[in-house]
C-alpha cells in the first residue's frame, strides 16, 4: 500500500469531525512514495479509532479559552512506517496509560465501551507493530504507532494459513 495515499485517506476521514468541533486538524506527512505491507481496512480503522480518541480528549478537556489541536504525523525510518497522533486535550495519568489497551477499560465513563483501543492495539500487533503512549494530565497525549514496512515472515505465514478452529457441536 502506498503510505501517502493511505495516510491521506485516514486524514480525510478525521478532518471533518475535528473541524466540526472546532479542533484544528493538522497533518504532516513525509512525502516519500514508499510502500508498506498492511491490510489497509483494518489498519485504517485502528488509526481512525486512535485519532477519534484524540478528538474526544480535546472535547472532554474543560479548560477555558483553550484552542485545541490534533497533529497527525507520518514518517518512516529504514524498516518502519511511523504514525503519530498528538493532541493537546485532557491527557492521561500513569494508571490510565497502563490500562489503556485492556479489554473493556474506558476512561470515558458511560461514553466508552473499552473496545476501541483494545482492538486498535490488537490490529497493530497483528501487523508486527507496536503503539507507544506519551501523556501527561492536562497536557495532552501522543500515540506513536510503528508498523514494519515488510510484514515479518511468521505473520505472513499466519495470514496465509488462517485456520478455522474446530467446533464441537452438541445435541440439544
Amino acid at each position: 500500500v502506498n503510505v501517502m495515499d493511505f495516510s491521506n485517506q485516514v486524514a480525510a476521514l478525521i478532518k471533518p469531525k475535528a473541524e466540526k468541533h472546532n479542533i484544528k486538524f493538522v497533518y504532516e506527512f513525509d512525502h516519500s512514495r514508499s510502500l508498506f505491507e498492511v491490510d489497509p481496512g483494518t489498519v485504517s480503522s485502528a488509526l481512525v479509532n486512535i485519532l477519534e480518541n484524540s478528538i474526544d480528549a480535546c472535547l472532554y478537556d474543560k479548560s477555558k479559552d483553550k484552542s485545541y489541536k490534533i497533529i497527525f504525523r507520518v514518517s518512516e525510518n529504514e524498516n518502519h512506517t511511523i504514525f503519530e497522533a498528538r493532541d493537546n486535550g485532557i491527557g492521561m495519568d500513569r494508571e490510565t496509560q497502563e490500562n489503556l489497551f485492556s479489554l473493556f477499560f474506558s476512561s470515558k465513563g458511560h461514553r466508552g465501551t473499552g473496545l476501541g483501543l483494545f482492538v486498535a492495539n490488537q490490529i497493530v500487533e497483528q501487523h508486527g507493530g507496536l503503539i507507544e503512549i506519551d501523556s501527561e494530565p492536562k497536557q495532552g497525549s501522543c500515540f506513536t504507532i510503528k508498523l514494519p514496512k515488510v510484514l515479518p515472515k511468521e505473520i505472513k505465514n499466519g495470514i496465509n494459513k488462517q485456520e478455522t478452529p474446530e467446533i464441537e457441536l452438541q445435541k440439544c
